[in-house]
């Protein structure tokens, strides 16, 4: 997926809270513990009587009976550098290997459409543009022959950047990762590559219609505001990605006060501290902080758009603002607990039930109910579906949202959905820089240190009627937008209801 798509994807599903964590198990089973008072733990419920015959294949599974999953993930240490950035760190003596990364406030959202080119570019330029003591090649050749690890990512208001490699190392490791960060060169030739990439991206996103839909559908959702923003051939003209440019926005995003640091690994925390020292020394705190963008307003916009594209296959995209922020309230967590039914739990969920099981419409189709801490993000459903059934496909989905309302779940798939998402935690706590990530994550987005415990509980707490409730207040069918990129010569939108046609690409 090219880096633009990734952005649009982002925008309406990411809103997802970094949650996906889990049941810290380091050095034993998860989720295994002494029962609690009361827990049922026979391996198998009684069974019918004898007239029915010994339970087998799916009646056994429903039968099963464990004791409710212990959660008490591990608590990584916490230090502060000299510059004032705070450090947690977890020590792993499984290996002799070590991981670090940064987590920093910035990205293109705190600046002007103008430097939208150029902060979406200074990530992946701090990797591969060079540093002032090694060209790109240089850094190419360190990483290969020292087999270290170097990754980045950005979401558009954050950047994390990590390195990882043998502990014996953590000197050369923590020298390069220093230099990553504040002495980039942003090597010519580099960001010409990167922008030729991305223009290339930008001309080809036309053949890639799920991407297409769900970028155009942000922009529709958005409009002008930096979370709905598309790169365009006029964000990536040459002077836009100038390396002076380039340096101011490294000079504000590269700043202390926005920087967590998250450490694991065979080292200890003296080292680790005394290391960290060197590699950030003179790295000191920027004369101005970012201020971020006034929350966007969604569209609430009941019509039907349409991308006409000669296409077999049609893809949908059918939304509205979800309504619900990210934080400790029933609603958001009764709002998990309903996605997970509507959309969000693959073929258990009632959308994939409806449209591939009992219709065999679509091979997937998916919901998201995103959250973040001060705005409303998007609550809303894709699918793919061949053209001539696209506007039966984007009914049944209507039907389906308008069903979850009308008869919301009730104990049984709650309980299924609340196990599910607890138990699946488990699957974010594999290694100790995971554990690491969830402190950081946590600090970075101002959560209290123990939210996975108070969201593993908030979830535990949904019931029928909280569910029934948030969909009752924040869904409505009636008014979501519709989005379909599809060859109109085979069906009719406006059987939909108004339709505005869109560009081509």
């Amino acid at each position: 997926m090219t880096g633009r798509a990734r952005r649009g994807v982002t925008a309406f599903a990411a809103a997802a809270p970094v949650l996906v964590l889990a049941l810290a198990a380091i050095g034993g089973c998860a989720g295994r513990g002494e029962p609690a008072p009361g827990d049922v733990t026979p391996a198998v419920a009684a069974g019918p009587g004898p007239e029915a015959g010994p339970p087998v294949g799916l009646r056994v599974i429903r039968r099963l009976r464990y004791p409710r999953l212990r959660f008490d993930p591990p608590s990584p240490e916490r230090f502060q550098l000299s510059n004032g950035v705070t450090v947690f760190f977890l020590r792993d003596r499984t290996l002799p290997v070590v991981d670090l990364f940064i987590d920093l406030k910035g990205g293109y959202i705190y600046f002007d459409r103008e430097y939208f080119g150029a902060a979406s570019a200074l990530p992946s330029l701090l990797r591969n543009g060079g540093t002032a003591s090694f060209p790109p090649d240089s850094v190419d050749e360190l990483i290969e022959f020292h087999a270290l690890g170097i990754s980045t990512s950005a979401d558009g208001g954050r950047m994390l950047i990590g390195v990882s490699g043998l502990s014996r190392q953590l000197d050369l490791l923590a020298t390069l990762w220093g230099e990553i960060l504040l002495k980039p060169r942003f090597d010519a030739d580099a960001v010409e590559r990167w922008r030729l990439r991305e223009l290339e991206s930008v001309r080809r996103i036309g053949d890639f219609p799920g991407s297409l839909a769900v970028l155009e559908f942000n922009q529709l959702m958005y409009g002008d505001h930096p979370t709905g923003w598309v790169m365009n051939e006029h964000d990536l003209t040459p002077g836009k990605l100038a390396a002076d440019r380039l340096r101011v926005l490294h000079g504000r995003m590269l700043c202390p006060q926005g920087a967590v640091i998250g450490a694991a690994g065979d080292v200890s925390r003296e080292e680790l501290r005394e290391t960290l020292e060197r590699a950030l020394a003179g790295w000191d705190r920027c004369d101005s902080a970012l201020t971020p963008p006034a929350p966007p307003e969604l569209a609430h916009d009941a019509s039907v758009y349409v991308i006409p594209k000669t296409l077999s296959q049609s893809t949908i995209v059918v939304g509205q603002p979800g309504g619900v922020l990210l934080g400790e309230s029933a609603g958001y967590f009764a709002s998990r607990v309903a996605n997970w039914v509507i959309g969000g739990s693959g073929f258990t969920s009632r959308l994939m039930n409806r449209l591939r099981t009992q219709e065999g419409l679509a091979y997937s189709a998916a919901s998201i109910w995103g959250t973040a801490r001060d705005h409303p993000r998007i609550f809303g459903a894709i699918t793919h579906t061949k053209s001539e059934s696209t506007i039966a496909a984007t009914r049944m989905i209507l039907e389906t949202m308008r069903a979850a309302v009308d008869s919301p779940p009730g104990r049984e798939e709650v309980e299924l959905a609340r196990e599910a998402i607890v138990n699946g935690f488990v699957f974010g706590f594999s290694s100790p820089v995971q554990v690491v990530a969830r402190q950081v994550t946590y600090l970075a987005d101002g959560f209290p240190a123990d939210w996975l415990t108070r969201y593993v509980e908030g979830i535990r707490d949904v019931d029928s009627a909280s569910v029934a409730r948030v969909l009752d207040r924040h869904v409505h069918p009636s008014r979501f937008t519709i989005l379909i990129v599809g060859d109109t010569t085979r069906f009719d939108a406006s059987l939909l209801g108004p339709v505005r046609y869109l560009p081509v690409r």
